[in-house]
């Protein structure tokens, strides 16, 4: 049915026109290219970790502006010009569940040191992988330099001091250096990342460490964070635990315990494990978690109750 809320057009005439025509011409820049499958594996049962791979040659005119923490398997280094162009290089060093990356668009096969990878002339990206380790590495620049060439020249550095560094160490004066003290033998702390409360008006700010077993590749994922509640919701600390575990999607798991003398609450559901504990009140406080998918959450409990400052 033809509709409109102009009443100069005739719709009538529009109806009468309608029938078979040419066909259409489309335009080529309209048709996307081939696809592309970048296979990526890593095995999940062998731990992988962080090493400082980077470009060892910058484009004339960019200097390195940011190192981010190498946090969740990922570091990312951004390079800037004194006119605003920009160059961003992402690596990945653990996989996760991940396993591939696929997609379509216009691209170009590229050798990058002896492996397979793709270029994307629209965007000027490169994204490539490092078969011997399943590490995977993308560089993308806003302005015409070559990233091919930057590729090439990735390697082991020597390690560079995150741009973060500094915000870490305000955010454990803020919050205080809460630390595991009785890990499972053979794991240690692999990661770490956080940020401060930088101004009067924020009010979230966390820690975050990732611990390991190198040999097993067993993980705990540890976090702690401020919050605040509005007045109006008058929620209890056991209510903020209960929202830390995800007691929304899994009412029917959620177990109400005490961890170092705070409210909490574990929950265990699809191979998945994770505890909470809320330090203060229902409006404002501290909100310790643990999550893991090697540990029950019994034997998270445990190890939350050897959380400690220093």
């Amino acid at each position: 049915m033809l509709m409109t809320t102009d009443p100069q057009v005739d719709l009538a005439a529009m109806a009468a026109s309608v029938g078979l025509g040419e066909p259409l011409e489309v335009s080529d820049q309209y048709v996307t290219g081939p696809d592309y499958d970048l296979e990526i594996s890593q095995d999940q049962e062998i731990y992988v970790g962080y090493e400082p791979w980077y470009p060892q040659e910058i484009p004339e005119g960019y200097c390195l502006i940011q190192v981010t923490d190498h946090t969740y398997g990922n570091q990312s280094y951004l390079y800037e010009n004194d006119h605003g162009g920009d160059i961003t290089y992402n690596f990945t060093f653990q996989l996760g569940d991940w396993g591939s990356s696929s997609g379509m668009g216009t691209v170009e096969e590229v050798e990058i040191n002896g492996n397979m990878g793709y270029y994307f002339p629209e965007t000027n990206t490169v994204t490539w992988v490092q078969e011997e380790k399943g590490f995977a590495f993308s560089i993308w620049a806003t302005e015409d330099v070559d990233v091919i060439a930057m590729a090439r020249s990735v390697a082991l550095g020597p390690d560079l001091t995150p741009s973060q560094d500094e915000k870490i160490s305000l955010a454990l004066e803020q919050l205080g250096d809460y630390r595991i003290t009785q890990l499972p033998e053979g794991m240690v702390q692999d990661e770490m990342a956080g940020a401060p409360l930088e101004n009067d008006d924020d009010w979230y700010s966390y820690v975050r460490r990732w611990y390991v077993d190198k040999t097993t590749n067993d993980k705990i994922y540890m976090e702690y964070e401020s919050y605040i509640t509005a007045p109006e919701d008058s929620v209890s600390a056991q209510e903020v635990a209960d929202m830390h575990v995800g007691s929304v999607n899994y009412p029917d798991n959620v177990k109400h315990i005490e961890i170092n003398g705070c409210p909490a609450s574990a929950l265990e559901y699809d191979g998945n494990a994770t505890v909470a504990w809320a330090s203060g009140d229902g409006q404002k406080g501290t909100v310790f978690s643990l999550y893991s998918q090697d540990f029950t959450a019994a034997e998270l409990v445990e190890i939350a109750k050897s959380v400690q400052a220093f």
